[in-house]
């Protein structure tokens, strides 16, 4: 049984900026709500959650949880049938949140190069606020997970691939490009823009934030620069 009903769903928002622990803040039908006396223990059960999994990563346990949420073990047992169907809720909490987040990033008026730097910017601040939870999701094989949580994980891939490809055609289109956008351009948005790239370059090799931004942001903008161009020299030797 999944925590998710019509009358709860759950926002999260950063309250700070960068990679701070993230606050959540349940969006709520009052009156509904007041109808279902489980409802409270619901959202408690989803809010805690959902801060445990981004905090600590996908090991939590049911433990965990009823502490988080001031409850005991056999309430806990009452609301929900097993940890993994509540640590998917709770990624696709973080899903959700993550999807409004790409929505707003970067601001429209401003030059090819800043635009892309503004993008990689906020596309990795938003990547480490997500929280340990996704990105051990994104590590982890779908065999290797049980099956509530690699049903998440087809879910995230899905939104990847259709943030990488919207966001590369929106760089190829700004940049002047005509026609369909080319799939290296895609390719390095996908590579550049990756959980995998912000934390190894951050991690790995101590960087900060906005110094891999400029870099990704370098690298992005030489990759359409010249696949614009080489487009142009195309269409102009062509009889």
């Amino acid at each position: 049984m999944s925590l998710y009903n019509d009358n709860l769903s759950c926002k999260v928002i950063r309250v700070t900026k960068g990679p701070q622990p993230l606050s959540i803040v349940p969006e709520v039908d009052l009156e509904a709500l007041l109808d279902d006396p489980k409802g409270v223990q619901r959202l408690k059960l989803l809010r805690a959650t959902t801060q445990l999994v981004a905090a600590r990563g996908l090991d939590v346990t049911m433990d965990d949880i009823a502490e988080a949420a001031d409850i005991n073990r056999r309430t806990l047992f009452r609301h929900v049938e097993s940890r993994d169907v509540l640590v998917a809720d709770a990624l696709s909490a973080l899903m959700d949140w993550y999807e409004t987040q790409i929505e707003r990033v970067a601001p429209d008026e401003q030059p090819l190069d800043e635009w892309i730097a503004a993008l990689a910017l906020q596309m990795m601040e938003i990547q480490r606020a997500a929280g340990l939870g996704l990105w051990q999701l994104t590590a982890t094989p779908d065999d290797r997970l049980p099956p509530e949580l690699a049903a998440v994980n087809a879910r995230r891939r899905s939104d990847r691939r259709q943030n990488a490809q919207e966001t590369a055609r929106s760089l190829w289109k700004r940049a002047g490009g005509t026609g369909q956008c080319p799939q290296v351009v895609i390719d390095t948005v996908a590579m550049a823009l990756s959980n995998f790239a912000t934390r190894s370059l951050i991690e790995d090799f101590g960087r900060e934030v906005a110094s891999v931004a400029r870099s990704v942001g370098t690298i992005l903008t030489t990759v359409v620069q010249t696949e614009v161009e080489a487009k142009s020299r195309r269409s102009t030797s062509t009889p």
